[in-house]
């Protein structure tokens, strides 16, 4: 009869150590391997949770390190610069020139690499072994979904949520504090990527999806192209309420200066504004929020001034 007790007993504990490591986000604690389709729809699949990370975006560091894995990074792209800790670490080439050799000598148990311009390099990496796993994240609920799978593969699930709960919440406060204004009144938005010739954003870029979230109206949501030249004509005609730019080629000044800007809604209300770091808007991490809020305060900034 005892003996059966401590059987019992000890099932009963297994259970819910297994239940417990299930609800901890630890995917590899029931199963030998773990099976994850990445954001290019690749099918990748790892034996244990990797101990040696080697990131080829500045996306991509920014969401290891945000999950607390600044010790499993052997090595970054040139252009991984934040948090200050990545300036450090090995380098393994820039964004679209990836040094192969580098990379395979670090060793690593995973690689995470961004789509388009990394894709042959991906595939390359894949023929040698090595276990890739593409994010390729284009709008803030991608990025969401990109920091989970980050999680998932590295057995950080809990702080993958955590992180994604902090990041929800600042998302539903801008939305709630931008929400009368936009509804009344909706402000129309001309972002400027460059001046010569005045390059913008469409869709399928982050910072349309971002305008679109802080409640704008993008002047140029109706391009077939992600960054599309506008015309100055096109810009003076469509009449913007908001001037944002982040290239700080120019002052405000010279930027109301051009040749019949003056006339512009957004020239003769004094709203044009320069963002100081355009990194918020473009890198496809946990700052990406940071770059929602900047936009927000940039369009209804009379919203924020409580």
């Amino acid at each position: 009869m005892n003996k059966t007790r401590v059987f019992l007993k000890s099932k009963v504990s297994l259970a819910v150590i297994i239940i417990l490591l299930v609800l901890s986000g630890s995917t590899y604690a029931t199963e030998k391997q773990l099976t994850v389709t990445d954001q290019a729809d690749r099918v990748v699949t790892l034996e244990a949770i990797p101990v040696r990370i080697v990131s080829l975006a500045p996306g991509n560091t920014e969401i290891l390190y945000a999950l607390g894995l600044a010790d499993n990074i052997v090595g970054v792209s040139t252009y991984c610069d934040y948090p200050e800790a990545a300036v450090d670490k090995p380098k393994i080439g820039g964004f679209s020139e990836v040094s192969i050799e580098s990379v395979v000598a670090l060793e690593p148990d995973v690689v995470f690499a961004t789509g388009g311009v990394q894709d042959e390099v991906a595939k390359q990496l894949t023929q040698l072994g090595l276990k890739v796993i593409i994010l390729d994240a284009a709008s803030l609920d991608q990025v969401l979904a990109a920091i989970a799978l980050v999680g998932q593969v590295t057995g950080r699930g809990n702080a993958a949520r955590e992180l994604i709960e902090q990041l929800e919440g600042r998302i539903d406060q801008v939305k709630a504090a931008i929400a009368s204004l936009a509804k009344a009144k909706p402000r129309k938005v001309f972002y400027e990527v460059w001046y010569d010739p005045p390059i913008s954003v469409g869709p399928g870029s982050f910072i349309h999806d971002l305008i679109e979230t802080a409640g704008g109206i993008n002047l140029m949501a109706g391009s077939s192209n992600p960054y599309p030249v506008a015309s100055l004509e096109e810009i003076i005609d469509a009449d913007p309420d908001v001037i944002i730019y982040a290239h700080g080629a120019m002052s405000t000044a010279q930027v109301a200066e051009r040749d019949g800007w003056r006339q512009m809604e957004a020239v003769r209300t004094g709203r044009i504004v320069s963002i100081d770091d355009e990194n918020i808007l473009v890198r496809p991490g946990p700052r990406i929020v940071e770059g929602l809020e900047a936009l927000a305060e940039a369009i209804y900034p009379e919203a924020f001034d409580q």
